[in-house]
């Protein structure tokens, strides 16, 4: 099991890794709990609130992102 804490005020450095796990993850589901973040491949991310929300947030519209420009180049 591969486990990633994140708990500093800085976000992560290498978001672009993050970008498609949290894709794989949106697609597998994504547990939250007391922002504690577990993939389901077993990864943790754990981070403040505020710095968890604005992550997931900016995570989530990069997949979006991702998504749509998939569709369009297809």
């Amino acid at each position: 099991m591969i486990s990633d804490r994140f708990n500093t005020n800085e976000p992560p450095r290498d978001f672009e890794w993050d970008v498609e796990t949290f894709v794989q993850a949106m697609r597998a589901g994504l547990f939250k709990e007391n922002d504690r973040y577990e993939l389901m491949d077993g990864r943790l991310l754990e981070m403040p609130t505020e710095q968890s929300h604005s992550i997931v947030s900016t995570l989530f519209f990069q997949a979006l992102a991702q998504v749509f420009e998939a569709q369009w180049l297809v």
